[in-house]
């Protein structure tokens, strides 16, 4: 590992965007990640997921949101980087828990809450089983339904829109654009409580 001053400097510069400090200090910081993610996996998820998968996505979500990051104290960073490893943990478990049992899918706005968290995590470079089977199932549940609901889905929760922008998009009054997003959501939520009961 780095003496602290160089730690403390390539930290400062890695937060004002120098991407090579980062990289510095995210390949110093593996083996402790690699151990964590190891020790920390729980096994639901061991044979669909390998420890290195988490550890690229933390590394990819660290450096999409490494300008927000605040220094505050010793070993800043790396508690900061535990954190986002458990946030990647806990998200494939509930998606995982989600596909199998057809847990927290008996409301609509759980069902906003998955594709919110599909939208968000979509660019991620992860390998891993969870997140793909997870993406696809979401994908082919929108794709099942009519064009309308699919075109509103994607709008409002894949590319964030608010309800007025979708509106105009598809050339519809705001209320109109929420009851085909409405729509939509319980159709998606009856499409993935079917799927979910047959595994």
């Amino acid at each position: 590992m780095f003496k602290s001053d160089l730690e403390n400097t390539l930290v400062a510069a890695a937060v004002g965007g120098d991407v090579s400090a980062l990289e510095q200090l995210l390949f110093a910081y593996r083996p402790r990640l690699l151990a964590y993610s190891q020790r920390m996996l729980p096994a639901e998820l061991r044979r669909l997921v390998e420890p290195e998968d988490v550890l690229q996505d933390t590394c990819f979500e660290a450096a999409r949101r490494i300008r927000t990051f605040t220094v505050e104290g010793e070993d800043c960073l790396y508690r900061w980087l535990l954190t986002i490893m458990r946030h990647q943990i806990l998200q494939l478990l509930r998606a995982r828990r989600t596909l199998r049992r057809g847990g927290g899918l008996t409301r609509g706005d759980s069902v906003a809450a998955l594709l919110e968290n599909f939208a968000s995590t979509s660019n991620t470079p992860s390998r891993s089983a969870a997140s793909h089977e997870l993406r696809a199932r979401i994908e082919q549940s929108i794709e099942q339904l009519p064009e309308d609901y699919a075109t509103a889905i994607r709008l409002r929760y894949l590319d964030a829109l608010p309800f007025a922008d979708v509106a105009v998009r598809m050339d519809r009054s705001e209320r109109a654009a929420q009851m085909l997003c409405n729509r939509a959501l319980k159709l998606l939520r009856e499409d993935m409580e079917s799927i979910s009961n047959f595994e």
